[in-house]
């Protein structure tokens, strides 16, 4: 084929410069085509992700999101169920999907405490879908979503809404900052430890010859959950990485349905002499709900230690109950969470390691008044 030039030269010179025109005119609109087109894709590539709600359909998804966080050792794929078939007023279960239809993130707002809490728990991202702002507009919706439920409701016809709350841990800086972002501040904090499968045996030992040689004669029943309300000075407790209200007992029965396992008890530390309260533990034991195939089967004993003022020393009873329980229903690991009265005295006399990278990490419980 001839070039432009060449097919120019055999033409008049009027001719000759129309030619030249023409095809300088093709070339321009090829160019802005190819630009345009670029762009398209360019913007293909990062449009917004569109937010709806999750349903059934997206369970795959949902399970490659939860292989994918903790190293598999995950939950959500356990509660989509609930989350998606279950009470549709109780729970609002979101995601942002991709271009196939696939959920890349989510987030779900559950309604306890009888419909007083709003509980924002779930949001995960997708490692290749990071940095692009999805969690911070999963949240703000569902923030405002909760918002427009508390001013929708009229008092004495609903329960309402009258606060937001999420849980996260002090390592989490992002998540941290996102819920400072949205004006969520800081109600209360937690110690937890975990003893895994592989540390649990000779750790377990170690601490029970320690809590023999500390004695620790409180006495110690198992009593009603409806005693809570009485007996917890903070009024909120957590249990298996959700918080409640402890005048609210009625969570922890549901825990039970959502969860299956042994039922929730309830422990509580007297001194003999005068039978005052000194103290209680929380705690369940459960199947293991890891995607991880090597934990299928596995148990885990989860327990929350809270101590009065002064009378710290009951950690000794309640940590030896808990001990004992995980050793009586077979658990393989053991999730610990103290207060902060209780993670102190505990270090201080050796339960609990001191150094920084001692495996003890802080739960933070941030909320927002609607």
């Amino acid at each position: 084929p001839r070039s432009p030039f060449a097919v120019a030269e055999m033409l008049p010179s009027a001719a000759r410069g129309l030619s030249l025109f023409l095809w300088a005119a093709i070339g321009v609109v090829g160019v802005s085509s190819l630009r345009l087109f670029e762009r398209r894709q360019d913007r293909k590539r990062f449009e917004p992700e569109r937010i709806r709600w999750i349903c059934a359909d997206d369970y795959e998804s949902i399970l490659d999101l939860a292989r994918l966080t903790y190293e598999g050792d995950d939950y959500i794929h356990h509660s989509f169920k609930q989350w998606t078939t279950g009470d549709p007023k109780q729970n609002f279960f979101i995601g942002a999907e991709d271009r196939r239809g696939r959920i890349i993130a989510c987030e779900n707002l559950g309604l306890i405490d009888g419909g007083s809490t709003a509980w924002l728990e779930g949001l995960r991202v997708h490692p290749d879908h990071r940095g692009r702002k999805l969690a911070s507009r999963l949240q703000s919706f569902l923030v405002d979503y909760a918002s427009q439920l508390a001013a929708r409701n009229s008092p004495g016809k609903d329960v309402r809404p009258l606060r937001i709350r999420l849980a996260t841990t002090e390592d989490n800086a992002p998540s941290m900052h996102l819920a400072e972002k949205l004006q969520l501040r800081v109600l209360h904090k937690w110690s937890y430890t975990f003893l895994s499968s592989d540390d649990f045996t000779p750790r377990i030992g170690t601490i029970t010859r320690q809590l023999e040689q500390m004695g620790g004669d409180d006495e110690i029943r198992r009593e009603g959950l409806d005693e809570l309300s009485k007996i917890d000075e903070v009024g909120v407790l957590l249990l298996d990485w959700k918080a409640f209200e402890s005048s609210c007992p009625e969570h922890l029965k549901k825990l039970e349905l959502e969860r299956p396992g042994a039922n929730i008890e309830l422990m509580v530390a007297r001194a003999k002499e005068t039978g005052e309260v000194k103290g209680f533990s929380v705690g369940r034991t459960r199947p293991s709900i890891s995607t991880i195939p090597e934990k299928k089967g596995e148990r885990i004993r989860l327990a929350t230690l809270m101590t009065k003022r002064g009378r710290e020393d009951c950690i000794v009873t309640l940590l030896k109950h808990e001990l004992e329980k995980s050793r009586n229903d077979s658990a393989q690991s053991l999730l610990l969470n103290l207060d902060e009265r209780a993670t102190n005295w505990a270090r201080t006399y050796g339960l609990l390691p001191t150094d920084e990278n001692d495996g003890v990490g802080v739960v933070l419980l941030y909320e927002k008044k609607l």
